[in-house]
């Protein structure tokens, strides 16, 4: 491996392949950059990459979520149950509901929402009479790693409960025997596998969820009714010049998505050999989009690396804080949270954007070498 090099390298950088500029241009001069005709595109070359027949794009994630869960009846005193381990927005759009997040445990190896907690805490529910009605199960797609979607709707069916997947970090992971998307959102923000610069989306099967969810993202107004507003709704919608620039990404999804698996391939084969130095595991069957390529280190070891990363110019990140240490959700439910905290405490994510290059990974991992070699 060779150092050196002064440019910063970034977590994870937006690539420009294909019509990006041509797409957007075009929005901005149809005169309508804010509302047109490439929602309506992005929507349909979504769906059709989902293989589900509604999309409905959004200004952001956070917004997909909470539109989905409205519509799924989330409100006060119903529980969402929500893995400890993710960003703070999953958490967030629940509170938005009025309803009560309650934090599960990761399982250790895919670190995904542990299938044994979740029934631990809809049994729970079932004893205080919470359960089926007042329920709604929302896994999250943890760095691109799929959850157990087999295990966890078949809880939610064995508990009537709902079943809603934040997808954000995954588009395009792929999964041997997938049962497919009931119902699921998806984040388009500059950090993601594609950007729209923002901007998310939800995906269902269920049409009259879909027309729910579309005029409440439309201030509640009725389609082809003009003045007609049914619903209190949100200023939710996505601009046409985001979705422009979404769909020309969505283009060029494939390619990006084979450039992101040869980084995470020669990531693994540079730190094999590093004893100190943990790897991601991916499930039987899987090919996840390994969106932030993810290792566990030494605790004590942690604070030093990110120090020298700081020094050589790379951009790292550490895991997500647990949910349950968060100020915001201090005074909510969640217990025996093992696992979420021990990789909080290990987990550092490396630079993965598809622009990547393999001089770039090699500065990042002579890093990890200098530092950790003999322990």
């Amino acid at each position: 491996m060779s150092s050196g090099g002064d440019a910063v390298i970034p977590l994870h950088r937006p690539v420009v392949w294909g019509n990006e500029i041509k797409y957007v241009t075009e929005a901005i001069r149809s005169g309508a950059p804010a509302s047109g005709p490439f929602v309506e595109r992005f929507e349909e070359a979504l769906a059709a990459r989902l293989g589900c027949p509604h999309v409905i794009a959004v200004s952001s994630c956070t917004a997909a979520l909470h539109l989905a869960l409205l519509g799924l009846g989330a409100k006060p005193g119903v529980w969402v149950m929500v893995p400890d381990l993710t960003f703070a927005a999953t958490a967030n759009a629940v509170m938005h509901c009025g309803a009560t997040p309650v934090f599960i445990d990761v399982e250790p190896d895919y670190w995904q929402m542990d299938p044994a907690k979740v029934w631990d805490a809809l049994e729970a529910g079932r004893k205080i009479g919470r359960i089926p009605e007042w329920s709604v199960l929302l896994p999250v797609d943890l760095l691109g790693h799929p959850c157990q979607r087999v295990e966890l709707t078949t809880l939610a069916g064995t508990f009537g409960a709902h079943y809603l997947e934040d997808r954000a970090e995954s588009l395009g992971t792929e999964v041997d025997g997938d049962p497919g998307i009931s119902l699921a959102c998806f984040s388009f923000n500059g950090n993601k596998v594609i950007t729209a610069g923002g901007g998310g989306a939800v995906a269902t099967r269920d049409p009259e969820l879909a027309s729910m969810l579309r005029m409440l993202r439309d201030q509640g107004k009725e389609p082809h009714a003009p003045g007609g507003h049914r619903l209190v709704g949100y200023n939710y919608r996505m601009p046409n010049m985001m979705a422009a620039l979404g769909l020309a990404q969505l283009e060029n999804l494939a390619q990006i998505l084979k450039k992101k698996a040869h980084i995470a391939h020669y990531y693994g084969r540079g730190l094999e050999g590093l004893e100190a130095v943990e790897l991601p595991k991916v499930a039987p069957g899987v090919r996840p989009n390994w969106w932030l390529f993810t290792v566990l280190v030494p605790e004590e070891s942690l604070g030093r690396l990110l120090k020298a990363f700081e020094e050589a110019k790379i951009e790292v990140r550490r895991m997500f804080r647990p949910l349950s240490g968060l100020k915001a959700f201090e005074n909510f439910p969640g217990n025996r949270l093992v696992n979420s905290w021990r990789i909080y405490r290990r987990a550092i994510c490396l630079p993965s954007g598809p622009g990547l290059s393999m001089r770039d990974q090699d500065r990042v991992m002579d890093v990890l070498w200098r530092e950790l070699r003999g322990g």
